[in-house]
């Protein structure tokens, strides 16, 4: 493949991609049988499971509070559909060998919370003039009329507004609600060219996508320079709930009947640091993805995958990425550092920053708690709090380079020596060497004389020092989220190990009354999560 055809966004996808495109296309018999296929709900063939594994989890809890968060407490009529919360289990995020960084999430949303995001898609955005279809390009749109009860006085504006923080304004009422054989009509920008389009005509058949947010121009395959419009707040913190290292900015909603396809291309017209979230609903279809492995003969790696109403994928970032040596924060980065900064609650009571020596783990500190910084503080970086693994992106930077980035900005890097960085002996990635490294940053921590102290560290690192394995598995390497924060105590004054509790109030906030877990079941979750780590290439026993 020629290497300027590598982000085209106009050049043709490989000629044998386009092969097995097609052979689906055409073919008419039951996929039960097709054995090629990736398909979760029959069950993966004995070589399909030695190619996919289990990558990460998203705990019953927390997908429970999200769904009933976005769903409001409304429960569908359909007496098929229970609530969310009694169809809810934990959700295991599959990977497959062939496409490193593809994750696949059978069976993520229950009926309930499909058919709350079906009616804010169709009943709701649809009729937001903000966002558009692909009808809009030749027609005028009529949209039906605004809801009237928010007119009726000034405090059922102010309610409807406060009941609909989505919306500014009141809200046009749903295509769907006007009869079937509505004579309205939507009148074509070029009558030499279209025939006016009837509602029923338009519903039926003629839409076929819905974009939300930044609106996307097809044609010429870039994204407008004016200001995009706001993404539906609802469903972008519930895209959040379940893919915190990616924020929904744009999306778009493509409408099907059966038998229809999307044609086979390639999504290389932006460049983002964000993952790409898509949701299936309604009837399953075949999903074929596939990349250039770029070499002597550019090997195309691809698979088939069935996807059921309510099954995901996220295509986060590439591993390649991993090579990135001691990156900083990303745009996306920034912007969570900027909402944890808003929303943390205890800025007046902190009394010391600490923070890995990591450049994104101190830019996270500096930028979340700038009001701190303002009142004289510094960010004290502690070597013991650096990252697991021995990757390239969880290897700090030579102290000269900190101390040359680092001179002229608010922090103290007189506990970072040389080979600090070295992932040898003390800072191996081993969990034997974590666990020491872990325990001394706590009794560091313990014999402070502040009381509210932040630390700002990395998730993998965060289960040794709390030694709470819950969740571990949720994302790859951790059970938690970008700039998630929780509030320990140290137990006892004369604990040698200075071992950690979690308040009530930050369990409870994340984790509602659910039970903790014994010490032994810490153990054995413990114990599994290291093989996983160490099957996974973060963490491995023979370079202690």
């Amino acid at each position: 493949m020629n290497t300027s055809h590598r982000h085209d966004a106009y050049a043709k996808p490989p000629a044998h991609l386009r092969e097995v495109y097609k052979m689906y296309q055409q073919r008419s018999e039951s996929l039960d049988s097709d054995l090629d296929i990736v398909d979760f709900r029959r069950g993966l063939t004995i070589a399909q499971q030695t190619n996919v594994k289990v990558v990460g989890r998203i705990s019953k809890g927390r997908l429970t509070h999200l769904f009933d968060a976005f769903q409001q407490g409304t429960v569908p009529s359909d007496d098929s559909c229970q609530s969310a919360s009694a169809a809810i289990s934990d959700a295991f995020v599959y990977e497959h060998r062939a496409l490193s960084g593809l994750h696949i999430l059978p069976s993520l949303l229950p009926a309930a919370t499909q058919l709350h995001l079906l009616t804010c898609l169709l009943h709701r955005d649809l009729s937001d003039k903000r966002h558009k279809t692909n009808v809009h390009a030749h027609y005028k749109i009529q949209y039906p009329p605004v809801e009237s009860a928010p007119y009726q006085a000034e405090d059922a504006i102010e309610a409807f507004k406060e009941s609909h923080p989505y919306h500014t304004s009141p809200k046009h009422r749903s295509f769907f609600s006007l009869s079937p054989g509505s004579t309205r009509l939507f009148e074509p920008k070029d009558p030499a060219l279209h025939k006016p389009l009837s509602l029923s005509k338009f519903l039926n058949s003629k839409l076929r996508w819905i974009t939300l947010g930044g609106q996307y121009d097809w044609t010429n395959k870039v994204y407008p320079n004016e200001l995009p419009p706001a993404f539906p707040a609802d469903i972008a913190d519930l895209l959040a709930g379940m893919f915190p290292d990616m924020k929904a900015q744009a999306a778009i909603v493509n409408v099907y009947t059966p038998g229809d396809t999307l044609s086979l291309h390639r999504d290389v017209s932006e460049d983002s640091d964000q993952g790409l979230v898509s949701i299936s609903l309604g009837c399953d279809g075949i999903f074929i993805v596939g990349m250039t492995v770029e070499g002597d003969t550019d090997e195309i790696k691809y698979i088939v995958v069935r996807l059921r109403s309510g099954d995901a994928g996220y295509h986060n970032l590439s591993p390649a990425n991993y090579v990135m040596h001691d990156p900083n924060l990303t745009q996306v980065g920034e912007e969570q550092c900027r909402q944890l900064a808003a929303n943390f609650p205890h800025h007046d009571t902190v009394e010391l920053l600490v923070a890995s020596p990591l450049r994104r783990t101190i830019y996270t500190a500096l930028y979340t708690f700038d009001q701190e910084v303002k009142r004289g503080m510094k960010v004290i970086a502690l070597p013991e709090a650096q990252e697991t693994s021995d990757l390239p992106s969880d290897t700090g930077s030579d102290l000269d380079v900190l101390k040359e980035e680092m001179a002229d900005k608010p922090v103290d890097l007189s506990l970072v020596h040389e080979g600090w960085n070295s992932k040898k002996d003390k800072w191996a990635p081993a969990p034997e060497a974590i666990e020491k490294r872990a325990g001394e940053a706590r009794r560091w921590l313990k014999a402070r004389p502040e009381k509210e102290v932040i630390l700002v560290t990395h998730g993998g690192f965060l289960h040794y020092l709390t030694e709470d394995w819950s969740d571990s598995g949720t994302f790859i390497g951790t059970g938690w989220a970008n700039t998630e924060f929780r509030s320990y105590r140290f137990l006892d004054e004369g604990d040698e190990n200075a071992s950690l509790e979690e308040t009530s109030e930050s369990r409870e906030r994340r984790r509602g009354t659910e039970k903790l877990l014994s010490k032994t079941e810490q153990m054995e979750l413990r114990s599994k999560t290291h093989k996983t780590w160490e099957q996974d290439g973060f963490q491995l026993q023979s370079k202690v």
